[in-house]
């Protein structure tokens, strides 16, 4: 978040700077506690208004896919994210993610 951003004006930013679309944001999906990264994570339900969905400086590939298509190698923390978007409930979730990163990418322990 930038010095005198709002929440939606960060979270347009943000995926206008990794995929090149403009988007409004809708609703707030879940509120995500990592306490192994000392994180709290907030999921947006976005609607697109413009631009074009590209690579920019931020991302390697930008591509959409149907919810039963999504990559196998998606991490589980954010296939959960996903789900719950696709849950479309009416209030925000709030849930603990507590699997490390490398856990979750089956890495040994550093």
């Amino acid at each position: 978040m930038e010095l005198g951003e709002t929440l939606e004006q960060t979270v347009s930013r943000e995926v206008l700077e990794e995929t090149g679309l403009q988007v409004a944001v809708e609703r707030l999906v879940g509120v995500y506690s990592k306490p192994q990264k000392q994180e709290v994570v907030l999921s947006f339900l976005c609607r697109i208004t413009g631009g074009e969905l590209t690579t920019t400086l931020e991302s390697r590939e930008c591509r959409f896919f149907s919810p039963d298509a999504i990559p196998a190698n998606t991490l589980p923390k954010h296939r959960q994210r996903i789900e719950d978007a696709l849950l479309n409930q009416e209030r925000a979730l709030i849930r603990n993610q507590l699997s490390s990163t490398s856990h979750d990418q089956n890495l040994p322990n550093a």
